[in-house]
């Protein structure tokens, strides 16, 4: 049940996001979530998309620098603590949550310290897992 993600390397400079995207943009790809992490010099745009290859071949004839990594889906219950819940399950299982940011319809995604054994932890605790199909067919509900 993981998901293939997207990271782009970048300088961090005015319009190079907007250069990222217009790529994505005029391949008709569906971004599904993204994440920005940057420091002075570069950025690191995570993205979820609804075709990996296509994206990752069209941003590296871009001159993008781009990795492929692994990430789950969760589909986050939409209560009050239902992100709780979710990171103090994976906590008493000694499990690291490295990073996490939302998705398009409300799933969350978590890149972990030991994705399987998170996998197999939130699946005991009736915490969904969603695939790449589920994230693209995804819609945000009203």
């Amino acid at each position: 049940m993981k998901v293939r993600q997207l990271a782009i390397f970048m300088e961090n400079r005015a319009g190079r996001l907007a250069e990222l995207t217009e790529v994505l943009a005029k391949g008709g790809l569906d971004i599904r979530g993204f994440s920005v992490a940057d420091t002075a010099e570069y950025g690191i745009f995570r993205v979820l998309v609804d075709d990996v290859s296509k994206a990752k071949e069209m941003l590296k004839n871009e001159g993008f620098t781009v990795k492929e990594t692994d990430v789950i889906c969760v589909d986050v219950p939409d209560i009050p603590g239902g992100l709780h819940k979710t990171l103090k399950i994976l906590a008493d299982e000694g499990i690291n949550v490295e990073y996490l940011y939302s998705g398009v319809g409300g799933f969350v995604v978590f890149d972990l310290s030991d994705t399987e054994k998170g996998i197999k932890v939130l699946q005991d605790n009736n915490i969904g897992i969603l695939s790449h199909s589920d994230i693209v067919t995804r819609k945000i509900k009203n």
